[in-house]
């Protein structure tokens, strides 16, 4: 054979295997016009139930012990309103609900990006390995469950189906579109004040009872001023005291809110309300002048019939001046314009975890609030609140007492006889 048929041959070889590889190789990406990923009625879900993954490599380089996180919730629509089922009913936000519906329904992606099981693993979508694992609750059809997983890129996450091997990249969406905490659900400001309503406050815990109440500008408690800056801190941490979790409206004795740990109640002034002018003293009346004593009549002379004694003259009445009064500057207190004021009450119980369970009265629900915000009630005392300088100063007045006390004067000894 000649050297061209040789070369001639090889080039069909070439060829085939070219074709080959082109037509018949499975290809797992194709240019696909990018359509719903999920297909499901929003109207029509009637719980949503979100888990968070554990993604996280281990020390030694692994990829993760395979278990599910610490967060889960369950939403549940109950008469039209979205409530935290796995907390107790707690309302959720207006309308967080069917904003994630609409997000979930609206992510697209084209052509599959994996489509055999080996790789769900490392893209975050097995059923063991996951960033969030989603359960759609839909009337009269089968729970729809998928999984989202790692991000290739900006709003886009790896999705997948559950009993899908299929695996794709949604957008516009993200895991932090779908939160796995309470929090991300509900308000969470629980125990919200207006500063400039709180005119005093008592917090009672296993150091103390102390009150503070509000002079003006300052703070008092009692006669003694307190350091501004630091009771400032102390009401701007009980002025916004926000949950972690919401727990229930059952408040049962492992929460130790019989015997709290804290307990903290705020005078407020009513919005509408004012404090009342000082009143001006009243006017003191002065006195009236005695009335003078009327003369006595003189006795009739004694005749064959002897005149009667002409009857002597009434004193007249002292005349007296009546109080004056002064007009006032300041309209008279009506029920309508006293001030109004109203106490709350919190409550913080027993530990859990890295919080603690609470209850404000005015709420039907047990929380949890962090331990950062607590602590502070916990263990605060008055002389926490003191300026440096008077702390200082009682210091050294009681170490001179003591030291007062301690001292014993000389004993002289007896004089020696001679």
């Amino acid at each position: 054979m000649s050297k061209l048929n040789r070369l001639l041959i090889a080039a069909l070889v070439l060829q085939v295997g070219l074709f080959a590889l082109l037509k018949l190789w499975p290809s797992e990406r194709k240019l696909v016009k990018p359509k719903a990923v999920l297909s499901f009625d929003a109207s029509k879900v009637s719980a949503i139930e979100i888990v968070e993954g554990n993604t996280f490599d281990d020390a030694t380089g692994g990829e993760g012990d395979d278990k599910e996180g610490d967060d889960k919730v369950r939403l549940v629509k109950q008469g039209g309103t979205w409530v935290l089922a796995s907390g107790g009913g707690y309302p959720v936000l207006s309308k967080k609900a069917s904003e994630l519906l609409g997000k979930l329904a609206a992510a697209k992606a084209g052509a599959p990006v994996a489509t055999r099981g080996v790789h769900h693993r490392k893209l975050e979508v097995s059923a063991t390995r996951f960033t969030r694992k989603i359960t759609l609750e839909r009337e009269g059809k089968k729970p729809l469950v998928f999984f989202l997983g790692s991000t290739p890129g900006l709003k886009k996450v790896h999705l997948r189906v559950d009993g899908d091997k299929n695996v794709y990249a949604a957008s516009p969406l993200s895991s932090w579109d779908v939160g796995a905490s309470a929090s991300s659900w509900v308000d969470t400001n629980y125990f919200k004040l207006e500063r400039k309503d709180i005119l005093a406050f008592t917090l009672q815990n296993k150091k103390g009872s102390f009150t503070v109440e509000r002079r003006g500008e300052e703070w008092f408690a009692g006669a003694q001023k307190l350091d501004k800056a630091k009771v400032d801190s102390l009401v701007s941490t009980i002025s916004y005291l926000t949950l972690r979790d919401p727990v229930g409206k059952e408040v049962k004795a492992a929460y130790g809110l019989a015997a709290a740990q804290a307990t903290l109640k705020v005078k407020l002034r009513a919005a509408s309300s004012k404090e009342p002018a000082a009143k001006k003293p009243a006017a003191t009346p002065t006195t009236g002048t005695e009335g003078t004593t009327g003369t006595k009549g003189t006795t009739g002379t004694k005749g064959t019939t002897g005149t009667e004694g002409t009857t002597g003259t009434k004193g007249t009445t002292g005349a007296g001046s009546q109080p004056t009064s002064q007009p006032s500057s300041q309209p008279a207190l009506t029920p309508s314009t006293l001030p109004v004021y109203k106490t709350v009450r919190l409550r913080l119980g027993a530990k859990k975890g890295n919080a603690f369970f609470a209850k404000r009265d005015a709420s039907p629900f047990v929380v949890t609030i962090d331990s950062s915000s607590a602590n502070e009630l916990i263990d605060k005392t008055l002389k926490d609140l003191i300026k440096e300088k008077a702390a200082k100063k009682d210091g050294a007045e009681g170490a001179d007492k003591g030291a007062a006390a301690t001292k014993r004067p000389k004993t002289l000894p007896p004089a020696s006889r001679k």
